[in-house]
């Protein structure tokens, strides 16, 4: 396999570099598996935006509505991506979703509203690093 470096500045213009295994006929698995998150993280940012509620509903209500659940971190690359999608759902629990919805109920307002806040952001960072797509 080729490795080809991809190269994009984050939000706060931190260079991301992270190398992306490609086959000979230029098919990119990783590119492809990031492109669906970023699908997923696109609609959740959207859904958050346009639902109602308390912060904790809305990433309830966002769960159980949009595709973020099927999103593993295996799907983003070593470094900064992966590191913050964990942050974002090491806050909401792991992947059982009893205790998902447990952890998210018990969160404060303040600290629902930094998840929703930190899933934008990794929408962008995520966006950027595959070339600005939107």
């Amino acid at each position: 396999m080729n490795q080809h470096l991809h190269r994009c500045f984050t939000l706060k213009q931190i260079p991301l570099v992270f190398a992306v295994p490609s086959t000979t006929d230029g098919h990119c698995p990783l590119e492809e598996q990031l492109g669906r998150c970023a699908e997923h993280l696109r609609k959740a940012v959207r859904y958050l935006a346009l639902s109602s509620g308390t912060p904790q509903e809305k990433l309830t209500s966002m769960y159980h509505n949009t595709g973020l659940g099927s999103i593993y971190k295996g799907d983003f690359p070593n470094g900064s991506l992966r590191r913050d999608f964990q942050a974002i759902t090491g806050q909401m629990n792991d992947r059982s979703e009893p205790q998902f919805m447990v952890h998210i109920a018990a969160m404060s307002d303040a600290q629902a509203r930094r998840v929703i806040e930190q899933i934008c952001e990794l929408s962008a960072d995520v966006s950027c690093a595959l070339g600005g797509q939107k």
